[in-house]
């Protein structure tokens, strides 16, 4: 696959990806669906990905089904050209602990990630999305049809450290908006804390 573009692996019945078998400085896409066995590190090769070989046009890597677990050093990708990549992940079983921590530890690329019909995935884990923002600042999480639980504990960390504006279209379960919360609205998460002690 020296030369490839673009793979599609939505309806090949494939079930597992090596490691290393996308190592492919040419390629722009790769659109998978219902691959359980994304937890095999398979994007963990991607030097590049997405970059200057693909017109100026973003990388893209979309994958979606049944699966409910991302692992930790999934998407290990450098970025030379600092051009985007979009992922989006749609209509999985992930919920808010169905990322390991250091599933974007090593993602040094301006990411988009797109979440589209996750509807078990209420919030964000600081553990896992924190180091995103850190390693690649302007990166961005777009949501749709994916309310949050925003007055989860989880979901504090974001507002304290003023990353609201990475959060693209977030809503909000209760109906609330996202933009318009302070830290007030975490009240109850200092005084679960205190109860624990």
């Amino acid at each position: 696959m020296v030369n490839l573009r673009y793979l599609e692996l939505e309806t090949t019945g494939i079930s597992q990806i090596p490691t290393n078998a996308l190592k492919n400085e040419h390629l722009c896409s790769i659109l998978t669906w219902d691959l359980s066995n994304i937890n095999n590190n398979a994007y963990r090769s991607l030097k590049n990905f997405g970059g200057k070989n693909c017109t100026g046009q973003s990388g893209f890597i979309r994958i979606g089904g049944e699966f409910n677990f991302i692992p930790s050093n999934a998407f290990v990708i450098e970025d030379t050209d600092n051009t985007e990549l979009v992922l989006t992940i749609s209509n999985s079983k992930l919920n808010g602990t169905g990322f390991e921590k250091g599933a974007f530890t090593y993602t040094n690329k301006r990411l988009k990630i797109q979440l589209i019909g996750n509807r078990e995935l209420k919030f964000l884990d600081e553990i896992v999305f924190g180091p995103l923002f850190v390693n690649s600042p302007n990166s961005s999480i777009v949501f749709s049809r994916n309310p949050l639980d925003c007055e989860n504990c989880e979901m504090k960390w974001i507002i304290e450290k003023e990353l609201v504006d990475k959060l693209k279209n977030p809503t909000c379960s209760n109906m609330k908006s996202f933009k318009n919360l302070t830290l007030d609205d975490f009240e109850h998460c200092s005084k679960a804390k205190s109860k624990k002690k």
